[in-house]
């Protein structure tokens, strides 16, 4: 930064120096100003408009004012924790100065901490000790401090940061009155007011008549609506009153009910005396007939007695001949099953022995089949077969034992084969898989780009693993392709360029979100991602390979685009759909020979088309083939290619060299495992001969072990005959001759139970007859009884039934007795209808209340009928249920009127406050709108001497007063065009960004001799001016900054118009700005060498 070397015209609030410490851009920097126009120069990132927002937060400001960042934590250098800005003031004093430190960390919560001190001009010159004595003090104490000095950032006019240049031009002219009038506060009118605090002072003061006249409108509302509120209550309280007589007339129909109630307990109670005394007559006369009933009944009782005991003799007799009976069935029942049981016993003797002589006739034919064979057997011719197979089988081993010797060696040959052919893959693979190499040199060839891209890929690489896709995920994609050669490789990588290289790609859009919520979102990394619907059909190529083999043939056209390297699907369809990758051939030499005749030929039918054709070894050179404008001849853009840097490529000599070698294995692997399949098809072959050999000893053993096991069967079937026929011998007739005699004596007993039942049968039925007759009696006599006894039952019943209703009758009227009681009581005390009273002579008489009369007049009325009452009572009731209880309805009422009175004298003092508010309020209007005229005539006079110096005439500057003050307007009036009639106000929907620039510094140069302002800054105010503006406004910025009336100004621009003589000023000090990781270190920096230099190349 340069340093100014004469110190002498600052004013107090001048900037004399600012100091920064890991502020932005800058670790430590120090920048001296000048008392007029400091000029800050420096190409764009070189951090210019960081010295502009250190000014600004220096000051006071809060962030949002430089539209840059909400919080100060992002105005830190990047690695740094803290941050210093540190500015100095010219005081009031000349001899003195005012320093501000503001310190902030990266916290955003924590608050900055200031500190101030006040030190000596002395202090600015260099190689001075700087003191360090400072006082901490807070922010509301620094920017009154500012204030004093008459510094205000936070106006547009005075403080201009870059990202609000635009905004000034286009801000709303009431803003751009408000903005005005705030920089204008020394300009104070008759009251001694300032122009901005009488303005805002006068929309307050309209705000508050609008308000008064609101509160008039919500009073004058409140009035209507406690009115129509008075004459709802009015109307209620007369229902009141309706209702309270309706309540009295109801309550004597009440009491007449009750009355009538009364007469009608008193006529029941006497019905139910009259019911109790025929009650006890027929209970009487009951009793009366059931003596002779009983009497009866006894008699039939002793008959039935001795009837019973005849009866049960019998009964006893005949269970006694049952019983007899019953035995002799037992005793024949028992007598047939064991006859049955010896008849089973001689048929199962009869069986077994035919069973066993059936037995041995067959063990006989056994042993004759048994000696058959054992004859059959020849036992030499055995022995012989035996041996010629235990030799034939010593021969087969050691063959397969040389076999499997020369087996083994042709499988060692082949494992080595394979091991070699496995190593040249691997070498082969880490050649023709370029993902990692191409992932390692992505950053160096896409710088950030390509840094956000590894850190992207590694993310995802991570979710890979995690198993947290559902569906296919590339890229990035340079990095997924593999060219056949390097020439697709260039010329591939050339057609796709932009930030396709870079690019994921998914099949499945829960891919999609999931990776732009956990990489983008949360991880904060950039990557470029598309999604490619990987379940669909591919579509149709553009160029199909019909077409392809006609290219071939007529232009020598190698390959399609698409078919020039090896990739996943996914990621050739992404390329086909959005890059276009199938409508760009690669062709040859010969190709480029006849590349126009190529174009004009089929790219009607190509509709545009990318040819890359090889003029020579080594070289690429692109043709891209389109109709001209017009649409009548085909346009060969021409253009040649650089070598491809990224795109991987196989076919170099050492990949070439192992395919070779890989395919020399592979054919010696092959002839090697044939040799292996033959010696082990032999070996398979002895094995099978020596398993038959082996089966056939087997058998040819057992043949000869026949013999023997044969003999023993034998012997054991011989054996089993013995027993048996000993067995047959042994058995004889006696059993079965005892058991015959067993079977005839059973016969001849069963015989003699038969008869004896046949005699107790008989005895039986001879008994029976009487029993019967006895039976008979019993029951005649036990169903008179029983008749008796029903006509007991119902005599008794009828006693209970009448002795119940007597009870009751008596419960009944002993309760009418006491409710009517009861019910006299309550009516004398609650609806009385004769009182006792004292006579003059001290008697007690009783005489009828007033009540009585009443009651008869509503006996006359509805004639005694207690039904007719109920109806009157009712439609009483009905009325009252319409008309609801509110008792206090009276003193709502009362209180609601009193209100309504308060209201009215509210209303009335009102409307006088606001009419004397109002004509004040005209008076000071009316001054003000004045001198806003002078103060805008003035600031017009100025803007349209500065723009007819720019050749604009007919500017000038508006002031529109009519209506309310927060509606009036300010407005630039610019005539840019000699076509324009009249000037227009100054908008960003009309007027070109060149045009606003000039407009706005113009109307700040007006304004500089009505601003109390110590110093203004400016950032990049000339950007969009033609060179012709920018220089006639630098020109009247310099006239207006400089000489004795000029005014501290920071303008900060990246450039400088050539041949600029108005800079040749000695009050403008020019700050040049070189920092950044690009530009020359300060220390490599030589002023002189560089100076000289230019002289020679302007020479």
């Amino acid at each position: 930064m340069a340093s100014l070397e004469h110190d002498h015209g600052f004013e107090p609030g001048m900037i004399r120096r600012i100091k920064l410490n890991n502020f932005l851009t800058y670790r430590e920097v120090e920048m001296y100003a000048g008392p007029r126009h400091n000029l800050v120069l420096g190409p764009n990132g070189t951090g210019k408009s960081s010295l502009l927002c250190a000014i600004g937060l220096g000051l006071g400001g809060r962030p949002k004012i430089l539209g840059r960042a909400e919080g100060l934590g992002q105005f830190i250098l990047h690695g740094e924790s803290t941050a210093h800005i540190e500015i100095v003031l010219q005081d009031v004093d000349p001899e003195r100065v005012f320093v501000i430190k503001r310190s902030f960390d990266s916290n955003s919560k924590r608050a900055s901490k200031w500190y101030t001190r006040v030190g000596h001009v002395t202090e600015l010159e260099r190689g001075a000790a700087e003191s360090k004595n400072f006082t901490q003090s807070t922010e509301d104490k620094v920017c009154q401090k500012v204030a004093e000095l008459g510094i205000d950032v936070n106006n547009l006019t005075c403080f201009m940061p870059q990202e609000r240049v635009g905004e000034f031009s286009g801000i709303d002219t009431q803003e751009l009155l408000v903005n005005t009038l705030r920089v204008l506060e020394t300009k104070a009118n008759s009251q001694g007011s300032t122009p901005h605090g009488e303005h805002q002072a006068l929309i307050d003061m309209q705000k508050e008549i609008e308000s008064l006249s609101m509160e008039e409108s919500t009073i004058q509302r409140d009035l209507d609506r406690m009115k129509c509120e008075l004459d709802r209550l009015q109307r209620d309280v007369d229902r009141q009153v309706e209702r309270k007589a309706l309540v009295d007339e109801a309550d004597v129909h009440q009491k007449l009910l009750l009355w009538m109630h009364f007469d009608s307990l008193r006529a029941e109670g006497k019905a139910l005396q009259e019911k109790l005394k025929e009650l006890k007559r027929q209970e009487d006369e009951e009793r009366q007939k059931i003596e002779p009933l009983e009497k009866h009944f006894h008699a039939l009782d002793e008959r039935l007695a001795a009837v019973n005991a005849k009866r049960k003799r019998a009964e006893s007799k005949k269970v006694r001949m049952l019983e007899a009976c019953e035995n002799e069935k037992k005793a024949l029942t028992n007598l047939d099953t064991s006859m049955a049981m010896t008849k089973d016993r001689l048929q199962s003797m009869d069986s077994e022995r035919k069973r066993d002589e059936q037995r041995i006739v067959e063990l006989g034919k056994r042993i004759q089949d048994l000696q058959s064979q054992i004859d059959a057997i020849d036992i030499p011719a055995t022995e012989a077969a035996l041996m010629g197979a235990s030799d034939e089988q010593k021969a087969i081993q050691g063959k397969i034992r040389a076999l499997t010797e020369e087996k083994d060696r042709a499988e060692n040959a082949s494992n080595d084969l394979k091991d070699r052919a496995d190593n040249v893959k691997r070498e082969l693979a880490e050649i023709t898989n370029s993902r990692k190499r191409m992932m390692q040199r992505i950053p160096s060839k896409y710088g950030s780009r390509g840094d956000a891209c590894l850190r992207g890929a590694q993310i995802i690489d991570e979710m890979r693993r995690g198993n947290q896709f559902r569906g296919e995920v590339y890229g990035p994609l340079i990095a997924e392709m593999n060219a056949s050669n390097k020439t697709y490789a260039a010329a591939v990588e050339d057609y796709i360029g932009g930030n396709a290289p870079l690019t994921f790609v998914v099949s499945e859009r829960h891919d999609y979100d999931l990776i732009r919520r956990v990489v983008v979102r949360e991880r904060g990394v950039k990557v470029y991602l598309s999604q490619v619907d990987g379940e669909r059909e591919d579509d149709q190529h553009a160029i199909r390979e019909n077409a392809m083999r006609r290219f071939r043939s007529e232009a020598d056209i190698l390959v399609r685009g698409d078919q020039a390297f090896d990739a996943p699907r996914l990621v050739k369809k992404y390329l086909c759909a959005f890059n276009g990758l199938d409508k760009m051939l690669i062709g040859s030499s010969r190709t480029e020979e006849c590349i126009d005749a190529f174009l004009k030929n089929h790219l009607q039918q190509l509709g545009g088309v990318t040819v890359y054709t090889q003029p020579a070894p080594g070289q690429l050179r692109k043709h891209r083939g389109d109709w001209s404008r017009q649409g009548n001849c085909v346009v060969n853009s021409t253009q040649d290619c650089r070598p491809g840097g990224m795109l991987g490529s196989a076919n170099d000599e050492r990949a070439e060299a192992l395919r070779r070698e890989l395919e020399e294995l592979t054919a010696d692997a092959d002839r090697v495992h044939k040799e292996y399949q033959a010696v082990s098809s032999k070996v398979e072959d002895l094995k099978r001969r020596r398993a038959e050999i082996t089966a056939e000893e087997k058998r040819l053993r057992v043949v000869r072990s026949q013999p023997k096991v044969l003999g023993k069967k034998k012997a054991s079937y011989e054996a089993k005959r013995a027993e048996l026929q000993r067995k047959v011998l042994e058995s004889t007739d006696a059993a079965r001759q005892a058991l015959v005699k067993d079977l005839q004596a059973m016969a001849q007993e069963n015989c003699e139970r038969l008869q004896s039942i046949q005699k107790h049968i008989k005895e039986l039925a001879e008994h029976h007859v009487p029993f019967l007759q006895s039976e008979l009696v019993v029951f005649l006599v036990d169903r008179a009884k029983q008749q008796k006894e029903d006509e007991l039952k119902i005599a008794g019943q009828q006693i209970q039934v009448i002795s119940k209703a007597v009870s009751a009758a008596e419960k009944d009227f002993k309760e009418k007795k006491g409710t009517a009681r009861s019910y006299k009581k309550m009516l004398a005390k609650e609806a009385p209808i004769t009182e006792t009273v004292t006579d003059e002579n001290g008697n007690q008489l009783e005489r009828d209340t007033p009540l009585r009369a009443k009651l008869n007049e509503l006996e006359k009325k509805y004639n005694d009928d207690q039904d007719l009452v109920k109806d009157g009572l009712d439609e009483i009731q009905q009325k009252l249920s319409s008309i609801q209880e509110n008792e206090d309805v009276f003193a709502q009422f009362e209180e609601l009127q009193k209100k309504y009175e308060e209201r009215q004298m509210q209303s009335q003092r009102r409307e006088e406050i606001q009419k004397e508010k109002e004509e004040k309020l005209y008076t000071r209007i009316e001054k003000h709108r004045c001198f806003l005229s002078a103060l805008v005539a003035l600031t017009s006079d100025a803007f349209a001497r500065y723009m007819d110096e720019l050749g604009y005439t007919n500017c000038k500057v508006e002031l529109f007063s009519e209506g309310l003050v927060a509606k009036w307007e300010l407005h630039i009036k610019v005539r840019f065009r000699d076509s324009q009639k009249d000037p227009e106000t100054l908008s960003a929907h009309i007027h070109s960004g060149g045009e606003r620039a000039v407009s706005t510094i113009m109307f700040l140069m007006a304004l500089q001799h009505l601003v109390s302002s110590p110093f203004r800054i400016v950032d990049e105010i000339n950007q969009g001016m033609d060179e012709r503006n920018e220089r006639l406004a630098m020109r009247r910025i310099i006239a207006n900054t400089t000489g004795k009336d000029g005014k501290q100004y920071f303008l900060i621009t990246p450039k400088l118009l050539e041949g600029l003589t108005d800079m040749d000023n000695e009050d403008v000090v020019v700050h040049i700005v070189f920092n950044g990781l690009k530009n020359v270190r300060h220390a490599d920096w030589d002023l002189s060498e560089f100076t000289a230099k230019r002289r020679r190349i302007a020479a």
